[in-house]
């Protein structure tokens, strides 16, 4: 990404990462199996929920969700910036058709990295979500995306 927030060709068609948020959330387990195997995927409810908003109210509405409470937030281009590059997204590959969450990972005690394919009618958007579990709850610290999986998912899963 180049330092104006725009992608560079080598970065897929969008590339879009967003810092800091104070979402509260629990553990859930989700129903879905990993399409790396047949283990439901654990994921913070905030991620779930940041989906299910995206289904119902679009963009906006799963940027808002994702980043409630967040200190992105004083940024007054951070969710505009989010909202209009998933709306981007929307116009090439058309409307958000559902997600499923790949896998998670644990960086530590307190630190979750959930990662997820939002689908949309033409093609695929990566994702992934870093998760810390504060004393009040789960938040959302930092979330990224991109047309191509390499930025975003590890390696391991992509050979």
């Amino acid at each position: 990404m180049t330092g104006n927030g725009e992608a560079t060709a080598t970065e897929g068609l969008w590339s879009h990462v967003i810092g800091a948020g104070l979402a509260f959330a629990a553990f859930v387990v989700l129903p879905w199996p990993c399409a790396r195997g047949q283990t439901p995927i654990h994921a913070p409810e905030i991620v779930v929920r940041g989906f299910d908003a995206y289904r119902v109210g679009g963009a906006d509405s799963a940027v808002r969700l994702w980043l409630t409470n967040s200190p992105a937030l004083r940024d007054s281009s951070a969710v505009p910036s989010a909202i209009r590059d998933l709306q981007g997204i929307e116009r090439t590959y058309g409307r958000f058709a559902g997600y499923e969450l790949v896998t998670t990972v644990a960086l530590g005690s307190r630190v979750v990295r959930a990662y997820a394919i939002a689908f949309y009618r033409s093609g695929p958007l990566y994702m992934s979500f870093d998760c810390y579990r504060a004393s009040q709850g789960w938040l959302i610290t930092a979330f990224l995306f991109n047309t191509r999986p390499e930025p975003i998912l590890p390696a391991s899963f992509i050979r």
